[in-house]
């Protein structure tokens, strides 16, 4: 395959609107490889709007809301929400069965500090904010907005992918806001390894196993994100020998690993198929 070819199949960033949990590899594939479009530096996105972030935060982190294919924003960790006293007071209960990688339940606390900083960044984040008497945890389970100014769109504003307002623990969540957060969990389909993270070089997601994903299929950042794989590398320097390739759209990096993987002799690289953004190559060693 020409680099002509490949960079034409791959040439926009975003990802439209196709599922960010595309079925990439068959079941029984154990490694993911990503190359991404840059280099993974920022490790909070709600700190960063980079497109590298975002796409690191949809496998890591959770939000109450997801926007679907066609936009529109359906419950994730919330069961769904109740609007009373004329739009003032919206009620949200959270699912049950939510956990963090590090095993501690997700609370309701955890999803009012999280909020909190993140509105502290986010342009819609501090329109609400202005329109906010207090965002409260009466139990585990249930998060209020009480409004002193109806705000209709709360739902859409809590599916916003950049910045994300992502759920962490309540004790990450009280990171300054202009501060990057110093230690990555989620209680998204997989978990941050942070032992073997290597700037611009290297990092590995590993499956959650306590991840709950919902009934729904996957829709867009929308959905249950059925795992695929136990594990994902994603860097600049990709090895097709260690499992299957994806690059992700776009030139500079990915598109010079691609064209390095092109003259790894010891695989046979094809182009599986081309959503908008992204180019999925399948690594089969080759049978001498």
């Amino acid at each position: 395959m020409k680099r002509r070819s490949f960079l034409a199949g791959t040439a926009s960033a975003a990802f439209g609107h196709t599922s960010l949990a595309q079925r990439a590899v068959a079941a029984k594939t154990k490694t993911l490889i990503h190359v991404p479009q840059a280099n993974l530096t920022s490790l909070d996105p709600v700190w960063t709007t980079a497109l590298v972030t975002r796409n690191y935060a949809a496998m890591v982190f959770e939000t109450l809301y997801g926007r679907n294919e066609q936009l529109d924003p359906q419950p994730q960790m919330v069961e769904g929400h109740q609007v009373e006293d004329n739009g003032l007071r919206w009620t949200m209960r959270l699912r049950d069965g939510l956990a963090f990688h590090d095993g501690e339940k997700v609370l309701a606390r955890d999803c009012v500090a999280s909020l909190q900083r993140w509105m502290k960044r986010d342009a819609i984040g501090q329109t609400i904010a202005a329109r906010l008497e207090a965002l409260e945890a009466p139990d585990d389970r249930t998060i209020v907005f009480r409004l002193h100014q109806p705000f209709a769109s709360l739902p859409y504003a809590l599916a916003k992918t950049q910045p994300t307002p992502v759920i962490m623990p309540e004790r990450l969540a009280q990171t300054d806001p202009f501060k990057q957060i110093p230690e990555v969990i989620g209680s998204g389909p997989f978990r941050w390894v942070a032992n073997e993270y290597v700037a611009g070089n290297l990092a590995v997601f590993a499956k959650n196993e306590r991840y709950n994903p919902r009934p729904e299929p996957a829709s867009f950042a929308a959905g249950g994100y059925p795992h695929h794989s136990r594990r994902r590398h994603c860097g600049q320097r990709a090895d097709s020998r260690r499992g299957r390739l994806v690059g992700l759209a776009g030139a500079g990096p990915a598109a010079d690993a691609a064209q390095s993987i092109r003259r790894d002799r010891r695989a046979n690289r094809h182009l599986r198929h081309v959503r908008r953004t992204t180019a999925e190559l399948s690594a089969r060693p080759n049978r001498q």
